[in-house]
């Protein structure tokens, strides 16, 4: 089961990623650094940043509520939403921050945790991220489908609880869930 999507959350978590690196990013990369972020906030806190749904695909997993709302564009038949206010459609395979974000939804430790996911992965292309991403634990081949990750597989391929306690340490404005997705 996936948590509710937050879009306002999920855009803020990208448009900081893109301010941070240099305001334009491909889509692929994006998305790569994005789920490494959410997968060390789930080993951290017990739950994602973006509140997006993993899937393993042939490339690599990939957060598929922002994947759609890559693809969908600025289609005309659709309502205007925040992330397409804020981040451009794809040129050239990459997206841009269009418009400056406020931040409110994003914690102090959620904020620091996006920059070192950009500190430390940021120069890498998309395909060593995949690469990285595929020697990760959690990574199972899904052999040209699409197999759902959620907070529990993560957690277990790092021989941790399924069902995380605070910690003293943990982002105070967290919230811990307990579901698969």
């Amino acid at each position: 089961m996936c948590p509710t999507f937050n879009e306002t959350k999920a855009t803020q978590a990208a448009g900081w990623v893109l301010e941070r690196s240099g305001r334009r990013l491909e889509v692929m990369k994006l998305l790569r650094l994005l789920y490494l972020a959410d997968r060390e906030a789930v080993l951290q806190w017990g739950r994602s940043i973006t509140t997006d749904c993993c899937v393993l695909m042939p490339h690599g997993p990939v957060l598929s509520q922002m994947a759609a709302l890559i693809a969908q564009g600025d289609d005309p038949r659709t309502a205007p939403s925040l992330w397409h206010t804020a981040i451009s459609r794809p040129r050239e395979d990459a997206v841009e921050l269009q418009s400056d974000l406020e931040f409110h939804q994003l914690s102090d430790g959620e904020r620091e945790l996006l920059d070192g996911i950009v500190r430390r992965h940021g120069a890498r292309s998309a395909w060593e991220l995949l690469d990285l991403a595929r020697q990760l634990p959690e990574w199972r081949d899904p052999c040209g489908s699409a197999i759902p990750l959620g907070v529990q597989d993560i957690l277990a391929a790092h021989g941790r609880p399924t069902a995380p306690a605070p910690a003293a340490d943990a982002d105070p404005e967290g919230v811990y869930l307990n579901f698969s997705w």
